[in-house]
C-alpha cells in the first residue's frame, strides 16, 4: 500500500489498473483513505477468489469484501463470461462489470525442446502447478487405467501449494516429469504433442489453453469455470464432466490422432480470430475511453 501511495503521488495517473485480488484491495484502500482526488480505477481479479473450492463461509466473506469494494471502481474487468456471471451472483453491479477475455501473443519462433516421443502412442501434455486447483491428481489416477502401450503423459510444472505429485503417486513407465519449463521457450514444447489436458477443478480463464491453441494443439478440458467458453467441444477439443468419475477416462480412451490434428487446426483458427493479445489490448483501451479517462489516441 505504501508503494502504491508513493507511485500515485509521484505519477498522478489518469487510470490505475489493478491486477489480482491483493492489488485490488491495496489500490482501492489507498485511494479511499489517503487521496482527496483519486484516479479512475480499473480492477481485474484474474479469477474471483470466492470461486475456489474451499469452505463456503470463506467464499462468502471474500464475496462480501469484493462487493463492498466494488463501488470504489470505475470499471471491473471480468476475464470471461463465467467470471462476469459470478460477479452478478455475488451482488456486484452489472454496470461496473465488463467482459474482456484474456489473450496471448502469437507463438514465438523458439528452438524445439527435443523429447523422445513415441509416434505410435498418443502423447499428451499437462502444463501447470501441481496443486488441487489444476486437477493433476485426477489426471494421474485416470491415466493409470489407460493402456501403457497406447498412451504417454508428459507433466510440466512443479508443486507450489500442495505436495509433490511425483512422490505421492507410484512411478509409471509412460508418465514423464519435465519440471519447470522456461516460459520463453514454451512454444518449443507444445507442437510435439497430440493434445493438452486441462483437468482444472476451478479456472477463471486458463492461459495454457490459448498457448496450446496458438500452436495448433487440441485441448481436452474439464467443464469448470471458463474452459467451455474457450474450448469448443468436438471442434477445437473435448470437454469432459469432472464430476463424473469416468468422464475423463471415456474422453481419453476414445482419442484419435487424426481427429486431434483436425481439432488442433480448428483451435489455431479460433485463437487467431478471438484470443490474441492485440484484441485484448484494444478492448482494454476502449474501456479506458468509455470511463472518460482523458484523451487516448486511436
Amino acid at each position: 500500500m505504501l508503494a502504491v501511495l508513493t507511485a500515485l503521488r509521484r505519477l498522478h495517473p489518469d487510470v490505475v489498473h489493478a491486477h489480482s485480488t491483493f492489488a485490488g484491495v491495496a489500490v482501492r484502500a489507498v485511494c479511499l483513505l489517503f487521496l482527496k482526488k483519486r484516479p479512475r480505477i480499473v480492477y481485474c481479479a484474474h479469477g474471483w477468489s470466492f470461486l475456489r473450492e474451499v469452505e463456503p463461509w470463506k467464499n462468502w466473506v471474500l464475496a462480501a469484501i469484493e462487493r463492498a469494494l466494488a463501488p470504489l471502481c470505475d470499471a471491473i474487468v471480468c476475464i470471461s463470461r463465467h467470471e462476469y456471471e459470478a460477479a452478478l451472483r455475488a451482488g456486484i453491479g452489472p454496470a461496473l462489470c465488463h467482459v474482456v477475455r484474456s489473450g496471448v501473443s502469437p507463438p514465438r519462433n523458439v528452438p524445439r525442446i527435443e523429447l523422445a516421443l513415441d509416434p505410435q502412442r498418443l502423447n499428451l501434455l499437462f502444463v501447470g502447478r501441481h496443486d488441487a486447483q489444476k486437477g493433476l491428481a485426477h489426471l494421474l489416477d485416470t491415466f493409470r487405467r489407460l493402456p501403457q502401450e497406447k498412451y504417454a503423459l508428459y507433466v510440466a510444472g512443479a508443486a507450489v501449494v500442495d505436495g509433490d505429485a511425483r512422490t505421492e503417486f507410484p512411478a509409471a513407465p509412460n508418465i514423464h516429469w519435465l519440471g519447470w519449463i522456461n516460459h520463453a521457450f514454451i512454444d518449443g514444447l507444445y507442437p510435439q504433442f497430440d493434445a493438452l489436458i486441462v483437468p482444472s477443478r476451478w479456472e477463471g480463464f486458463g492461459l495454457v489453453v490459448l498457448e496450446a491453441m496458438r500452436n495448433s494443439v487440441a485441448v481436452i478440458a474439464s467443464d469448470r469455470g471458463a474452459l467451455p467458453e474457450i474450448v469448443e467441444d468436438g471442434a477445437s477439443g473435448r470437454i469432459f464432466e469432472l464430476d463424473r468419475s469416468d468422464g475423463l477416462f471415456e474422453v481419453l480412451n476414445a482419442l484419435d490422432k487424426s481427429e486431434l490434428q483436425r481439432m488442433g487446426r480448428c483451435g489455431e483458427r479460433r485463437f487467431r480470430a478471438e484470443f490474441t493479445a492485440s484484441r485484448m489490448n484494444a478492448d482494454i483501451l476502449e474501456l479506458y475511453r468509455q470511463i472518460g479517462a482523458g484523451y487516448l489516441p486511436t
